[in-house]
């Protein structure tokens, strides 16, 4: 009796694992977002961008890593010097998307937050460098 009773166990673990497996071997895009898969052993990203959709994976060794399509708001707030030498302080809203073609080097060397940290940075740059070559009087005007 304990016989059966083990092997009826055994095979519903191997059902529900060879289930959970299965259930981990896709991924869903959804509507409005692109996504690439980064190889968690190798720490590579792929090439391939997929669009919406439900796409085959391989479970525990890729991972996949969504970018939104949409443009999205960023607010920053940036502290910087006038052509002659008067502090200024601008608020501006950054609208941020990133460009389909680059999403897998994206993915490799900044991450999903590139919203976060590569996009305001961007912003920041060229505003200074334009703040830079003013004065306080032609940033007020301006």
């Amino acid at each position: 009796m304990s016989r059966n009773g083990m092997s009826f166990l055994s095979k519903n673990v191997l059902f529900g694992s060879t289930l959970g497996v299965g259930f981990l071997s896709y991924f869903v895009v959804n509507e409005g977002e692109h996504a690439v898969v980064a190889n968690r052993l190798t720490g590579r990203v792929g090439t391939t961008i997929f669009r919406s959709g439900v796409h085959l994976r391989l479970p525990v060794v890729q991972k996949p890593v969504y970018f939104p399509m949409r443009f999205q708001a960023k607010s920053v707030t940036l502290k910087a010097l006038t052509k002659d030498d008067e502090p200024v302080e601008i608020r501006m809203k950054l609208m941020v998307r990133a460009e389909q073609e680059y999403l897998p080097f994206i993915a490799q060397e900044v991450g999903a937050e590139y919203k976060n940290v590569a996009a305001p940075a961007a912003g920041c740059h060229a505003m200074v460098m334009a703040i830079e070559g003013m004065t306080a009087e032609e940033v007020l005007v301006n």
